[in-house]
């Protein structure tokens, strides 16, 4: 907290030490501040590590005289950053009164800020040049404020602060009560921060501020008339009579330590603290609002109404003094923390125009590289799971294969040609033949199934009768009968395989599939060959086609030729008259 020192004497013109400010308490009382005590907000601890680092980077760059330039901020950039930073209006009306008082009068109260009579904020030239003390100066400065706004109270109507609220503009004075400010606590808080001399001016009681509080008094508690003579005597023995002792039922003790100086026309009360304890004792039945009946029957009592006059004098002065202190206190770390807010930023535009990057830049690259950085955490995730889903199903597939080996497809040059001449629909349901050195086609699976389907299959065209007979030719004008096979047989035609080839014949091939079926184990048989009684049996079915498709668009022809003209009907015999 700031202590006040000194009462300040406009006409002596008293010389103002670092960091010391004439604080203004009433029209007639000045007294002088000083701030060393109160940590300003650039009294910031020594900068070191990767934060200086960066600083004498950027201080590197300039040169003595852009340094200079760059330190240089005036009212425009600071009252820019004072209304883009505190919410409070009286607040930022103190800080522009400050300023202009500090550009006036020259007073180093911002020490190691500097402040110019044309209104241009700098920094002493030693602090400049001396990197390590500017880098501290400059730490921390948008903290600062965050700090000194987060420490104020805001009342919930409005952002004002409490110094400068209505309600507590309304709230000082007598009238506030003594919870109101603080009580005990608030005014000794106040007393212990002035010295000797601030507390000997703030005890100096002048006749006309008595009388007036007296007044006022008695008005309020509405005294009888022999009550308030005895009061006003008991005023009159303290500040005129020469010897009020003579006076009936005075006590001398009640006014002891205090000491009246008629020339000047005021009191000189005692100035210890348990003197002022004593008297703001008396009046705090008072500040805290009572309002009894009150009586001065005699001069003993007249004289305890006077003190407890004499303590509420006491108690608004300690009050005023207690406002103003705060007040002034919170606008002086104000314009410091803001006027270091300004030369940072005037110093960080001066090193972007320099460097030719700017902060901004500074920034996208940082969100650039963290979007890359997450986006490649992303693919690796994804890259593993695909990893895992991998092997997982690779495990999946060994399990089923230890269970069930897998059927694997005949490569041999038979199944090949078979399989390119079949039609897509027969393959579905049609006939594989595999050949007995064929290995995928010993599975002993598959076998069962194969067996027991061929032994429901219908006797379709020639057949041997013997259920490894092969199933050749549909349709054929050759019945089914032991003869038709057994001439087919002898011919070479049906082919018996051993056991291990085995015919599944859900359809039946045509002449042309079995030629070509023929043709290709001509190496192995050579005598195969077709009858010629076949070749003719299907050269005369396709002729029987062919004329049934003629006979058919005769048909339609004559139908839609008799539709176009119907025939004429028969006229009736005409009938003879009986």
């Amino acid at each position: 907290m700031a202590k006040l020192v000194d009462i300040y004497n406009s006409e002596k013109e008293p010389v103002m030490k670092r960091r010391q400010l004439p604080l203004n308490i009433y029209e007639n009382l000045t007294m002088i501040m000083d701030l060393n005590t109160m940590g300003l907000i650039c009294d910031n601890p020594q900068v070191k590590g990767r934060e200086y680092d960066d600083f004498a980077r950027k201080y590197r760059i300039l040169s003595a005289d852009e340094l200079k330039a760059a330190l240089r901020v005036d009212a425009s950039d600071i009252f820019n950053v004072l209304n883009q930073s505190i919410p409070c209006v009286g607040c930022r009306r103190s800080v522009e009164r400050l300023f202009y008082q500090l550009c006036k009068s020259g007073h180093p109260t911002l020490d190691p800020l500097v402040l110019s009579p044309d209104e241009v904020m700098t920094i002493r030239e030693d602090k400049i040049t001396h990197p390590q003390s500017l880098a501290s100066l400059l730490n921390g400065h948008s903290t600062g404020i965050e700090c000194l706004i987060l420490s104020q109270p805001r009342w919930k109507k409005s952002q004002r602060c409490p110094l400068h609220s209505l309600e507590a503009g309304g709230a000082r004075g007598w009238g506030c009560g003594w919870g109101a400010w603080g009580g005990r606590a608030a005014w000794r808080a106040a007393w212990d921060a002035m010295r000797a001399p601030a507390r000997d001016h703030v005890t100096l009681v002048h006749f006309n501020t008595l009388h007036d509080t007296l007044h006022n008094y008695l008005r309020k508690h509405r005294f009888c008339a022999d009550c308030k003579t005895k009061v006003l005597r008991a005023y009159q023995l303290l500040v005129e009579d020469k010897e009020p002792q003579k006076e009936k039922g005075y006590v001398g003790a009640l006014y002891g330590g205090i000491k009246r100086c008629l020339p000047e026309q005021h009191l000189h009360l005692q100035g210890s603290s348990e003197y002022v304890a004593q008297l703001l004792a008396r009046a705090e039945p008072e500040l805290l609002g009572g309002h009894r009946e009150r009586h001065a029957k005699t001069i003993e009592i007249a004289q305890e109404e006077v003190l407890i006059c004499l303590g509420i004098c006491i108690y608004e002065r300690l009050q005023r003094i207690s406002l103003r202190l705060r007040e002034e206190e919170g606008t002086c770390q104000t314009l410091a923390a803001v006027g270091v807010e300004a030369l940072y930023r005037k110093f960080e535009t001066a090193v972007e125009l320099k460097s030719g990057v700017s902060k901004l830049q500074l920034l996208y690259d940082e969100i650039t590289q963290e979007e890359l950085t997450r986006q490649q955490r992303k693919e690796q995730k994804k890259l593993k799971r695909r990893k895992k889903k991998e092997r997982l199903a690779v495990e999946s597939k060994c399990k089923e294969g230890d269970s069930e080996e897998p059927e694997e497809k005949c490569e041999c040059e038979e199944c090949l040609l078979e399989e390119r001449d079949t039609p897509t629909d027969l393959l579905s349901a049609g006939c594989c033949e595999f050949p007995g050195d064929c290995s995928g086609c010993s599975e002993p699976k598959k076998k069962g199934k194969k067996q027991e389907r061929s032994e429901h299959t219908l006797d379709c065209g020639y057949s041997s009768g013997n259920t490894g007979g092969c199933c050749e030719l549909s349709g054929s004008s050759l019945g089914s009968s032991p003869e038709g096979s057994e001439v087919a047989c002898s011919d070479g035609f049906c082919n018996h395989e051993p056991p291990a080839r085995r015919a599944c014949p859900a359809f039946t091939l045509s002449l042309q599939e079995m030629l070509l079926d023929i043709s290709s184990s001509d190496e192995e048989h050579d005598t195969s060959y077709i009858p010629i009684e076949e070749v003719m049996e299907f050269k005369a079915r396709r002729n029987i086609t062919e004329k049934r498709q003629e006979l058919r668009q005769n048909l339609r022809q004559k139908f839609e030729k008799l539709c176009v003209t119907p025939a004429a009907k028969p006229v009736a015999p005409p009938t003879q008259a009986k």
